[in-house]
């Protein structure tokens, strides 16, 4: 099934539930989309990690022929090999490797650690959520909104973008 056809699929159940209020409702509204056929994973914050970019910027300009991502049709990894295969025609057994880690990496990638607290929301944010929300919302859905991790350094990620 395409992105494309599941994200429709999903949209048809958001559409169907009429108000979605907080996150178990938009996860019901997924479980539901395609028949019922889907097995939905709750990341937790432990889900995630601060991945060090272990490419090398020097290996990948003096590269011939470099490959970019528009122009790949199958991209292939392999376990304990520091690099991958990749072919821009389908129906080909010709693959190219990729070296394009930095020598570093290729001793062992170690894994990072996971993250322990929450991205968080400005505090004023969140205070501003609750206020306009919280006379809409029926007060069974409200401490999703009243839990939502807090953090004054947080940027507002409407306004800017983050690494």
């Amino acid at each position: 099934m395409s992105a494309d056809s599941f994200h429709h699929q999903i949209e048809v159940q958001l559409k169907a539930a009429g108000k979605v209020y907080d996150f178990n409702d938009f996860k019901t509204c997924v479980k539901k989309s395609c028949n019922g056929h889907v097995n939905v994973k709750e990341m937790n914050v432990d889900d995630f990690s601060k991945w060090e970019d272990g490419s090398s910027k020097y290996k990948l300009k003096k590269m011939e022929n470099r490959p970019y991502l528009a122009e790949l049709v199958i991209l292939k990894a392999e376990r304990s090999k520091y690099f991958l295969y990749f072919a821009k025609q389908h129906n080909t057994s010709d693959f190219e490797e990729l070296h394009f880690l930095k020598k570093s990496m290729e001793k062992g990638i170690q894994l990072p650690e996971t993250n322990t607290t929450g991205r968080g929301v400005p505090p004023e944010k969140k205070a501003d959520i609750i206020a306009k929300l919280g006379r809409l919302i029926p007060p069974n859905r409200l401490p999703f909104w009243e839990n939502l991790p807090t953090d004054k350094n947080s940027a507002d990620l409407i306004t800017t973008q983050e690494n």
